[in-house]
């Protein structure tokens, strides 16, 4: 199970993200970099006038979730 806490901030009442639960099957969870876009180092990153040198790694990415009946949602979750 991972706890969004940012999702706090959001009512529980209703349908909102504060009383909301998503269930996974990371089985059937895919990670898919967008094209021409999966993970590449990017050198010099520092702010001027630093005194170092900052190497920054990026991924733009997304997930596919294959098999949609293997997932699913509850609404109305309170505390």
């Amino acid at each position: 199970m991972i706890v969004k806490r940012e999702w706090g901030a959001f009512s529980t009442a209703g349908f909102s993200l504060g009383g909301a639960a998503f269930v996974l099957d990371l089985d059937r969870v895919s990670r898919r970099p967008f094209r021409n876009r999966d993970t590449r180092l990017l050198p010099n990153r520092q702010g001027n006038g630093e005194d170092k040198v900052v190497f920054d790694y990026l991924t733009e990415m997304s997930l596919e979730l294959a098999n949609e009946s293997a997932h699913g949602v509850f609404w109305g979750i309170t505390g």
